[in-house]
């Protein structure tokens, strides 16, 4: 019951997470969304009303610019002397008191005014105001509109804003002048546009586009709602799932718990879960991955053992027969020559108290000059042969023993230095030795060059009398891993000796060459120790092949093992 009530909160509490993520994420969808929206639709209001006051300025900036072109021929016919100074700033006053244009922003005819730089009104559509100072007048506002104008006009011609009545109207109303200076008469003119048509049609976009957003939100919010009832019930379905992973990977524990490790299986959905369920199969699948691993390891130590075992044999197998019979022949000669002494001894007390002097001598000789020296000649070949075994045992039984200094090795110049060690029997025999491409290898350099001097050596040893000896080295790289081929055209040997030749202290022709039996055993060790391999393939009177596989790792480090 305590179980169930568990996972039953567990389900709650997944369902609340989903639902409460889900709700934050489309809100925030959502809000994001609203926001991109206000702000491009706020960007095209802003261009909008941009693009409008600029075609005001432009066509203000226009027509003011063409009253002065006017004032500028009318100034001209006064400098030839046609008019008078008077007369033409009254022409001049006239032309442009009826002078209108159509205002493109709201419709209206538009008109022009012109002040002096002191402030005295020149024209004003007639207006009462034409001849009075206006500089003290100002707008509703409070501004001196007539003195900013003069001012700016004077300065390099702009424009400005205030509030201003309609011709024939008394509310003031926005609206947007250039003024600009006409230096000979000392006059500022000026005209405008009402921008209250702009302001009315920016406000309408604006309740338009807050309409439109409204819509938008209650759209978000309708859509909000439908996604948050599909999550729950998505939600609802999941959490009802999840009794079933946990009751199996219940069943699963018992396994474990009883040792089945080789029957536990945890489907890859499970797995593949980020929550609680996924790291409990995780947990149970790397218990399962360590007991296999440590199986295989025992497995991988039994081989060694055995390998071990192996080499103890043939240790034992010398010890016990190869050694024997050196140690036969020594007890057995040591007999012939204490039987020797015996009669010596008699003889020299059968010579003392007998007249047989001729006999006695010759015997005498036959002991010291042929029986006892082949007594103490075979005696000390076998100690001889003793001492040999009991060296190639010790340097076999050393093999490896030292501490092995993993490197990546040049190839290159570990052969050409083997070669070199062997120089003066390569040559004395005319021996020819080609070398091909050496890839590097990862091992220990001593051990490495004791094997290939070894492969070498044994090419010399057993090459053939009857034509030019040949020995040929080469290698070549693959995925991880890297061999090597030592081929010679020497006697070679049958195919069932394949295995035999690298027993400790086998050798298949012992009145070839001399040697201890060992080259080939210290070969196979030192691979052991690299965890390589070594194949062969022969044919008696034509020659040998040994290839040498060494593993290459990826990233090899430089390590003492």
């Amino acid at each position: 019951m305590s179980n169930y009530l568990r996972l039953n909160s567990f389900s709650k509490q997944l369902l609340v997470m989903i639902l409460s993520i889900s709700f934050f994420a489309l809100l925030l969808i959502s809000g994001a969304s609203i926001h991109r929206s206000v702000d491009l639709n706020e960007r095209a209001i802003n261009e909008l009303e941009k693009s409008l006051y600029q075609e005001v300025d432009k066509q203000t900036k226009a027509q003011v610019t063409s009253v002065i072109a006017m004032l500028d021929e009318i100034n001209r016919k006064i400098l030839k002397g046609e008019l008078t100074d008077s007369e033409g700033q009254q022409l001049a006053a006239d032309l442009i008191r009826e002078m209108r244009y159509t205002d493109a922003s709201s419709q209206y005819d538009g008109y022009f005014w012109v002040d002096t730089t002191e402030g005295i009104n020149v024209v004003l559509y007639g207006s009462p105001s034409e001849g009075n100072n206006r500089m003290d007048f100002q707008d509703q506002s409070g501004r001196f509109i007539v003195q900013e104008m003069i001012q700016t006009a004077v300065h390099g011609n702009g424009y400005e804003e205030y509030f201003f009545p309609r011709l024939g109207g008394d509310e003031p109303l926005p609206k947007r002048s250039y003024a600009g200076y006409f230096e000979p008469f000392n006059w500022v003119i000026g005209t405008g546009a009402y921008v209250d048509d702009i302001e009315y049609l920016i406000a309408e976009k604006r309740e338009l586009f807050h309409e439109e957003l409204m819509m938008d939100v209650m759209q978000s919010v309708l859509f909000l709602a439908v996604i948050l009832i599909l999550v729950t019930f998505v939600s609802l379905k999941a959490t009802r799932r999840i009794t079933h992973p946990v009751m199996h990977i219940s069943q699963e524990l018992g396994k474990v718990a009883s040792g089945d490790y080789a029957n536990i299986n945890i489907p890859n959905q499970f797995l593949q879960r980020q929550d609680e369920i996924g790291k409990l199969s995780d947990s149970v699948m790397l218990m399962t991955r360590q007991r296999e691993h440590e199986e295989l390891e025992l497995k991988r130590l039994n081989l060694e053992l055995s390998g071990k075992n192996d080499e103890l044999e043939q240790i034992i197998y010398v010890a016990s027969h190869d050694l024997r019979s050196p140690l036969v022949n020594v007890q057995g000669f040591s007999q012939e020559l204490g039987f020797a002494f015996d009669e010596l001894r008699e003889h020299l007390s059968s010579t003392a108290n007998s007249d047989q002097s001729h006999h006695g001598s010759t015997q005498l000789e036959t002991l010291l000059h042929e029986e006892i020296p082949e007594c103490l000649t075979f005696i000390n070949s076998s100690t001889q042969k003793m001492d040999l075994l009991l060296k190639g045992l010790l340097k076999y039984s050393r093999t490896g023993r030292q501490g092995i200094q993993m490197a990546e090795v040049d190839m290159t110049e570990l052969i050409h230095e083997q070669l070199n060690s062997q120089e003066y029997i390569i040559s004395q025999h005319h021996i020819k030795v080609t070398i091909g491409e050496l890839p590097n290898v990862f091992g220990d350099k001593m051990l490495v060059g004791q094997l290939f001097f070894n492969l070498i050596d044994n090419a010399i040893k057993y090459r053939h009398s009857d034509r030019p000896s040949h020995v040929h080295i080469a290698g070549h790289r693959s995925e991880n891993s890297v061999e090597y081929l030592v081929e010679d055209n020497g006697i070679g040997f049958s195919s069932h000796y394949y295995q035999k030749v690298f027993d400790i202290f086998h050798r298949l022709h012992p009145n070839h060459a001399a040697g201890e039996g060992l080259g080939l055993s210290i070969v196979k060790k030192i691979l052991s120790i690299h965890q390589g391999q070594i194949h062969v393939s022969s044919t008696p009177g034509e020659g040998s092949q040994f290839r040498i596989i060494l593993p290459f790792p990826e990233n090899p480090n430089n390590d003492s093992v």
